[in-house]
């Protein structure tokens, strides 16, 4: 990194370090919204070149759901077409329940990251409260106490 600086400031003198690296620079993410992205981590494969054109990132945390939705969960949960639907405002946001809007309003309604799979599972229902058991209890059979064995004698 440091040769790039000092190439940069040979070249177009500009002076800049780790610390004064423009957080959003148009110039970048018009760069990165064509695919022009070899060489840059983490959007540089192909399956990830060819969706830049389609999510047209503006802003960091674009590419931080560019990096996500490239992946076998969204794509195989048929999340993908969704949310880029929703961010073109072709389709409504909507959420499945009105107490999951915390969790995916970042995301449109679509849940993309593993996080939000998690906090999904511990959002209780608004209609009843949670159950006071723990999750052992409602796993185990009612009939049979765990551990009882039975044997017979001949």
């Amino acid at each position: 990194m440091r040769r790039a600086f000092d190439l940069l400031k040979a070249q177009k003198g500009k002076s800049l370090d780790l610390a004064t690296i423009p957080a959003e620079d148009s110039a970048t993410y018009a760069m990165i919204r064509k695919a022009d992205t070899v060489g840059v981590f983490q959007i540089e494969s192909r399956a990830q070149m060819s969706m830049l054109p389609r999510l047209k990132p503006e802003r960091f945390y674009d590419l931080v759901i560019e990096v996500a939705i490239v992946r076998p969960g969204p794509i195989q949960g048929d999340m993908v077409h969704p949310y880029l639907r929703r961010r073109e405002g072709k389709e409504a946001v909507e959420y499945p329940k009105p107490e999951l809007r915390k969790v995916l309003e970042k995301t449109l309604g679509v849940p993309l990251f593993q996080e939000q799979a998690m906090q999904v599972a511990m959002v209780p229902p608004a209609s009843r409260p949670p159950r006071p058991t723990s999750s052992a209890a409602r796993w185990r059979p009612s009939s049979s106490p765990v551990g009882s064995i039975t044997s017979r004698t001949s």
